[in-house]
């Protein structure tokens, strides 16, 4: 499914990165988490290059990245449909969404 290189970059105790990080265990995908400085992670450069606005979580997967936890979530979810994480059909899919 998706390669191993993939990192959480999130602060410590965060609600939205927790259900990332279940959403990653549920699905057997592997990550490691980046700590964020509570203080000054609005300024990281290698965090405002995958997300614009500073926005935490961010998941950063091989091919892309993705900021705040709903938009990961929506994306790992829609990737691997197997799961029944997504509706069958675009109607079930608008009602999840």
């Amino acid at each position: 499914m998706l390669q191993d290189k993939n990192r959480i970059h999130c602060l410590k105790s965060d609600f939205r990165t927790a259900r990332v990080i279940a959403l990653c265990h549920h699905l057997g995908l592997s990550y490691t988490l980046h700590f964020l400085d509570k203080e000054t992670y609005y300024k990281d450069e290698e965090l405002l290059k995958l997300s614009p606005f500073g926005k935490t979580p961010v998941l950063e997967l091989n091919i892309d990245s993705f900021y705040e936890a709903n938009t990961a979530i929506r994306y790992l979810s829609k990737k691997v449909k197997d799961r029944g994480l997504t509706g069958i059909i675009p109607r079930q899919e608008a009602k999840i969404d």
